[in-house]
């Protein structure tokens, strides 16, 4: 599997599909707003794991400062979720550029796959009523 650049190919129908499962009430809308701030902005990319053609899970990041990189979405295809799609994404990630620092906010129902990835976890409470958020974050070294 190859690790490809598809910021400028955010509304493509295979990788909107799988992009849209990591976005909370995907709608058109959303989803085409975010496909034009991942083609116009530099600080925001995209990257896909593909399997010959198909696109097996998608990342995106924010660089917020030189080496630190803020993880604002990842999913896998349903299809394929369990076979470390997530783990590639990440590792791709890590060794594809000078990324120091990965961070990432996410669910309980993540922190396991974050903590396996190597993250230290921290909870941020209750962010809303009766929803606990958390502050996940890997360090080069």
């Amino acid at each position: 599997m190859k690790l490809v650049d598809v910021s400028k190919r955010m509304d493509e129908p295979l990788i909107r599909e799988i992009f849209a499962l990591a976005v909370g009430y995907p709608t058109p809308e959303k989803l085409a707003a975010l496909a034009r701030q991942y083609e116009s902005d530099p600080s925001w990319s995209a990257f896909a794991l593909f399997d010959g053609v198909v696109p097996t899970g998608v990342i995106g990041l924010v660089q917020q400062a030189p080496g630190r990189v803020q993880i604002r979405y990842i999913a896998v295809s349903p299809a394929r979720q369990r076979a470390g799609i997530g783990r590639r994404l990440i590792e791709g990630v890590r060794k594809g550029g000078a990324v120091s620092e990965l961070h990432a906010e996410t669910h309980a129902g993540a922190v396991p796959f974050y903590r396996r990835c190597g993250f230290t976890v921290t909870s941020l409470g209750e962010l809303w009523p009766g929803v606990e958020r958390f502050a996940c974050c890997w360090r080069a070294g």
